[in-house]
C-alpha cells in the first residue's frame, strides 16, 4: 500500500516537465518564434484532452462506455500532453486528500 507521500511525490516527474515546457514555449513566444495563436492553441487542446481523459477515467469507474485508448493517445500525441499529465496529478493529489 502506497502512502500518502508516495502519491504527491509521483506529480513532480510532471511538474518538472511542464515547467520546462511552459519555460520554452514561453522563450519561443519571447524570440518571436512562436506565435501566440499557437499558444492558445496548445492550451485548448491541453485542456480538452484534460476533460477527455477524466470523462474516461469516470466511464471507467462507473462501468460506462469508454472513450478509445488511440483516441487517448492521439490527443495527447498532436499536442495535448499536459492534459493527462494535469490529470494523473490531479488524481493522484486527491487520493492523497482521501487517504488522510
Amino acid at each position: 500500500m502506497k502512502r500518502q507521500g508516495q502519491l504527491v511525490r509521483s506529480a513532480w516527474p510532471f511538474l518538472v516537465l511542464a515547467l520546462g515546457y511552459a519555460a520554452l514555449v514561453g522563450y519561443g513566444i519571447w524570440v518571436s518564434r512562436i506565435p501566440a495563436i499557437a499558444v492558445g492553441g496548445l492550451l485548448l487542446l491541453s485542456l480538452l484532452t484534460f476533460f477527455v481523459y477524466g470523462f474516461d477515467k469516470h466511464a471507467a469507474e462507473t462501468g460506462r462506455w469508454r472513450t478509445q485508448e488511440s483516441t487517448l493517445h492521439l490527443l495527447a500525441l498532436i499536442g495535448g500532453w499536459p492534459g493527462p499529465g494535469a490529470r494523473s496529478a490531479c488524481s493522484a493529489t486527491r487520493c492523497a486528500r482521501r487517504a488522510s
